[in-house]
């Protein structure tokens, strides 16, 4: 089974620190205005993701290589927690420090959907049951198809992945993932 190490991003902070405090990307999103937190309140908020991640490894992982039976290429999966970053990302996994524990484990599923796939080589037309012409809604109708799956028995993580309010593109992708059942099967036996 993969491993999952849980760390605090301290060589990446300063340069996410500067990006969110002088980047165009971020104007007006209050960045500018924000202070990373000290390092007690961003140790017991790596504690809190770790005791977390604890319950839901096992259920996450599985769940997300029995969806689309595929396994990931890493037996340690490194992820970086860092205050200063305002989105996540799958390669490497960087998550913000800024989430609560519970948006902490989606997040993090969000970012392993997506790192399954590194190195594979899938084209979306074939692949895809429900698509669009737009490549970012089309890279997250899986995900959150693969994300209704492993949470499918969790009313308050499927709410916490149905409130996109800051992407159109992955507002799309949900409800486009709606019958994720349907969707994961056409994966399945079409990749």
């Amino acid at each position: 089974m993969t491993k999952v190490v849980i760390q605090h991003g301290k060589l990446l902070e300063p340069f996410f620190n500067f990006y969110v405090k002088n980047s165009p990307d971020v104007k007006g999103s209050g960045w500018k205005e924000w202070v990373p937190p000290d390092k007690e309140k961003l140790e017991k908020r790596i504690e809190a993701y770790k005791e977390i991640w604890s319950r839901y490894e096992e259920k996450i992982l599985d769940g997300i290589c029995s969806a689309l039976d595929l396994s990931f290429d890493r037996d340690i999966i490194d992820v970086f927690i860092v205050a200063g970053v305002n989105r996540s990302m799958s390669n490497p996994i960087i998550i913000g420090s800024q989430n609560s524990p519970e948006n902490f484990i989606v997040a993090l599923a969000h970012e392993f959907v997506h790192r399954i796939f590194k190195g594979k080589d899938f084209k979306f037309s074939k692949i895809l049951l429900n698509k669009t012409d737009n490549k970012n809604t089309n890279n997250h109708v899986l995900v959150f198809a693969v994300l209704r799956k492993v949470f499918e028995d969790e009313p308050d993580m499927l709410k916490i992945i149905a409130d996109i309010k800051y992407d159109e593109n992955y507002k799309k992708a949900y409800e486009l993932s709606e019958s994720y059942e349907e969707i994961l099967k056409f994966f399945r036996n079409n990749k």
